[in-house]
């Protein structure tokens, strides 16, 4: 009887396996959908942000638009840990206003400094003069359609900072702008429902009744004014993971997770569809493995609820969720590798620490070939590709 219960266990264990193995198997690479390769644009929140201006910037022939939600322009931190977390941006943090953390947050934010729109303009044009060779013209940008949000009260990018943004693309002939405010607004991705719209706290997705999303796709696309975002995605298009790691450079860090998320409508999953593509980057703290104050991972809080895949639906746009994952490698006298909020590189943590320029010569984290950047090109140019028949 022992024998047969142990045949009947090996045999349940062996039937089990590849169903395990299944569960556990990384995900696959990204599909070529044979997108559209002159509907290509970008958005993303606060760091997110950074990195999508700068993005837009270092492949401008690629990108036809982008939208920034509460961030500076290209080049905002001159390469500088210190600039990026005391001017392009401020240290907020509520967890714990009474203790060290909370002290030391209000003890930083007095040195906050708000630069000038005029001045933050001429350093991006500054920052881009001496990544020649490394990012493509920018009079690309004048046929550019750029999206701008900034929330009236928040606290962590101050307006001025998205407003000099907004005089970058001016001073660059950039007519098709559209700038967006959020009354009484704290620092997240405003999206349609009624809610909080005045916190800055974790998930950073703000009931503000203003569909970013919906306004930035929208007015990048041109969308026509009777396109509404789909009513319900249960048996619509798919919101699957991807593995990150074919479109890396090799030995190189990036903190780039080792997964992403894509969704694809689904009308854009037949053959010949040539679908749209936007790239989303999430903001700091809201990458899918980055621990939140309860313990729990982020998980797809950004990728299901910022917005996007509603109207992803109802336009026809593919929606790419590159990810971030938080880093705490120490580098005495250099930023390099330390990225414990998970966020997109605007200062040059993914700049090894021999590597030295000085403001005005260039800055490599943000050229075209610079790891996350080359990273994201490389999906893009695999969503690009046309499928096997």
């Amino acid at each position: 009887m022992k024998l047969k219960r142990a045949v009947r266990v090996c045999l349940s264990m062996a039937l089990s396996l590849p169903i395990l193995a299944l569960a556990q198997a990384a995900p696959p690479s990204l599909p070529a959908l044979g997108l559209n390769a002159k509907a290509i644009s970008v958005s993303g929140l606060s760091s997110g942000g950074y990195m999508a201006a700068q993005f837009e910037v270092a492949y401008s022939r690629t990108v036809m638009g982008a939208g920034i939600v509460a961030a500076g322009p290209y080049g905002c931190s001159m390469g500088s840990v210190t600039t990026a977390a005391l001017t392009c941006s401020c240290p907020y943090d509520i967890s714990d206003n009474s203790g060290p953390t909370g002290i030391m947050t209000a003890v930083s934010r007095l040195s906050c400094v708000h630069l000038p729109e005029k001045i933050l303009s001429e350093r991006a044009t500054s920052a881009i003069a001496g990544n020649k060779g490394h990012v493509d013209g920018i009079s690309n940008l004048r046929q550019h359609r750029v999206w701008l949000y900034w929330g009236e009260d928040d606290p962590v990018v101050d307006p001025s900072i998205v407003k000099g943004l907004a005089r970058f693309y001016a001073d660059a002939r950039v007519t098709a702008v559209q700038k967006v405010a959020g009354p009484h607004a704290g620092h997240g991705m405003p999206i349609a429902a009624d809610g909080q719209c005045q916190v800055t706290r974790s998930p950073y997705i703000n009931g503000c009744k203003i569909d970013g999303a919906g306004k930035l796709l929208s007015w990048i696309y041109k969308l026509p004014a009777s396109t509404q975002p789909a009513a319900d995605l249960a048996s619509a298009g798919s919101l699957k993971p991807f593995d990150q790691t074919p479109y890396r450079q090799k030995d190189v860090f990036d903190s780039l997770d080792k997964t992403g998320w894509l969704y694809v409508p689904k009308a854009c999953e037949q053959k010949d569809a040539h679908c749209k593509l936007h790239v989303a980057f999430h903001g700091c703290e809201q990458g899918q493995n980055f621990v939140m104050g309860n313990g729990q991972p982020y998980g797809t809080i950004f990728v299901e609820q910022a917005g996007y895949n509603r109207w992803a639906e109802s336009a026809g746009i593919v929606v790419l969720y590159p990810q971030v994952v938080p880093s705490n490698q120490i580098n005495p006298g250099s930023a390099f590798g330390f990225n414990p909020k998970g966020c997109w590189d605007f200062w040059g943590y993914t700049t090894p620490p021999d590597d030295k320029w000085e403001f005005g010569s260039g800055l490599p984290f943000n050229r075209r070939e610079a790891p996350q950047m080359k990273a994201v090109k490389n999906m893009i140019d695999a969503l690009l590709a046309s499928p096997t028949p």
